[in-house]
């Protein structure tokens, strides 16, 4: 099919809700499901847009696009208790934008090799990953303008290169940004409060992290790569050096406890 489209459906149940293959140019626009296994799912379809759709209770995935439909909109649905994933978008260049998502296992999750993958301007709450991106080493992918909230991990980026994580409100999440394994990254002016982790490097080299807010966190950074990235002067290396600081007294004081007992007995 060539620039079909699908709009202002009401679906309830089934398998997959709204299914489409090889459509260039398919338009799914303004339908509204509930509770079916796969709300919509796009597959090999160039330049596809899935917009303004409300999607509820899917049992697997909310919006999957997917293999092949390279330069691809996702904007303004709005997604509701997802089980596993709200947005999924793999193995196609696209854009997901506007979107509002509560809950489900991902909120959105983009990647696996094709880009370059754009996710901005999105709002995502009560999800177990926030925003995850992974698996972006031959494109770039960008998360930028997206306000998460009350996830376990904010924004999570995995197993990429280039990535740009940047201008994103990120609330009540156990980890604010993370990264593992990623290389020449940048995470830029975001705005992180209120949660365990500010921003979490694991295995990473030649990150950038710079004017990040972080506030109300119970460890502002954490980087086990020491030296290999780049942090900026304001706020994060003192909290990193605070909490080395912090953990060194109280090795110094639990030994000189140790020596002093070991003493009074002998």
């Amino acid at each position: 099919c060539g620039s079909a489209s699908v709009s202002d459906m009401v679906v309830t149940g089934g398998d997959v809700a709204v299914f489409a293959a090889n459509c260039p140019g398919l338009s799914v626009s303004d339908c509204d499901l509930s509770r079916s296994f796969i709300g919509i799912w796009v597959h090999n379809s160039l330049g596809c847009e899935v917009t303004g759709n409300e999607v509820d209770g899917a049992l697997d995935i909310g919006i999957w696009v997917g293999g092949g439909s390279n330069g691809s909109l996702i904007a303004d649905n709005t997604l509701t208790g997802c089980s596993n994933y709200s947005i999924r978008a793999e193995m196609c260049s696209t854009t997901v934008s506007g979107n509002s998502v509560l809950g489900g296992g991902w909120g959105i999750a983009v990647g696996f090799y094709v880009g370059p993958v754009s996710v901005t301007n999105n709002t995502v709450s009560g999800s177990g990953t926030g925003i995850h991106a992974t698996h972006m080493y031959q494109e770039t992918a960008v998360v930028e303008g997206n306000e998460v909230v009350g996830c376990r991990w904010g924004v999570r980026v995995t197993l990429s290169e280039g990535a740009e994580v940047s201008e994103n409100r990120l609330t009540e999440n156990t980890y604010g940004v993370m990264m593992e394994a990623c290389s020449n990254c940048t995470v830029r002016d975001n705005s992180i409060t209120d949660g365990d982790y500010g921003i979490y490097l694991l295995d990473c080299g030649g990150v950038e992290v710079v004017d990040n807010s972080i506030d109300r966190v119970d460890v502002e950074a954490f980087d086990n790569n020491d030296g290999e990235n780049s942090w900026d002067t304001e706020g994060f290396p003192i909290g990193m050096v605070a909490v080395a600081v912090a953990v060194s007294l109280l090795v110094v004081v639990l030994l000189a406890t140790f020596l002093y007992r070991h003493r009074k007995a002998a």
